[in-house]
């Protein structure tokens, strides 16, 4: 599939964890160890073409501090969070022993699209706004987060949004600065800086969807070496199209 798809490494994320499982710390640490067992094995048939990311058990802290450091030993990338651990942000300090596990291993942390947040989950009446509304919105809740108190007290970590597009970036990233600067003059606690200097500072990728109309701008904005394919395969429809119209674009 990645040779028709003209691609030339393929860093695998899972389906699976894609909804909460279950609210059990001890349980949902279970699976995600199997898992990241299982694809360190999958992967080293061709290491050099297949990579994965591992995924972190986040309720329970302890565990996920041990797993990423047992992920890297197994040779995962990445690790994979959500936007969101339940209704709780990543800046939460109860998540920063993983993250500092993360930027002290030189771990990326990938922020996947997911249902991670319950109360958007209950809001959604539908297929069509559970994909636009509830599977995409953690991802920019997990942006403000990053972009800001995490990468303040982590400023070495490497992060990458995945599978929402960038066409909203412009939109987050004036609105953050714009009441970064007023909450800052009004007094009130913000970040040390505004999310336009953590992306200009600090190591953050993203992913993108060929047909963006916005991604020869956003190239130049962020820059192209920022910026990655994503694709579900396999998949009912074939994606290889998309990926070789992005590999041959001209962004």
């Amino acid at each position: 599939m990645i040779d028709r798809a003209a691609l030339d490494v393929q860093v695998v994320y899972p389906t699976i964890f894609l909804e909460p499982l279950t609210d059990d710390p001890a349980f949902e640490a279970a699976p995600m160890r199997s898992y990241n067992t299982w694809m360190a094995k999958a992967c080293s048939y061709k290491p050099d073409r297949l990579k994965w990311a591992a995924v972190i058990p986040m309720l329970d802290v302890a565990a996920g501090v041990q797993e990423v450091r047992r992920a890297k030993d197994l040779g995962a990338a990445a690790i994979a969070v959500y936007g969101t651990v339940r209704d709780r942000m990543l800046h939460d300090i109860l998540f920063d022993p993983i993250f500092g596990e993360a930027e002290q291993l030189k771990t990326a942390v990938g922020v996947h699209t997911g249902w991670s947040h319950p109360g958007l989950r209950q809001s959604v009446d539908s297929n069509y706004g559970a994909h636009v509304l509830s599977f995409t919105l953690p991802v920019m809740m997990g942006f403000f987060s990053i972009l800001g108190l995490v990468l303040d007290r982590h400023p070495r970590l490497k992060v990458e949004f995945l599978e929402a597009g960038v066409d909203w970036l412009p939109y987050m990233i004036q609105r953050m600065d714009h009441y970064h600067k007023a909450e800052k003059r009004s007094g009130w606690s913000v970040p040390k800086g505004n999310a336009s200097s953590y992306l200009r500072d600090c190591e953050i990728y993203f992913t993108c969807e060929s047909e963006e109309k916005l991604l020869p701008e956003m190239s130049r904005w962020i820059g192209e070496d920022r910026i990655m394919m994503e694709a579900d395969i396999p998949m009912a429809r074939d994606e290889t199209p998309r990926c070789k119209r992005f590999r041959s674009a001209k962004i």
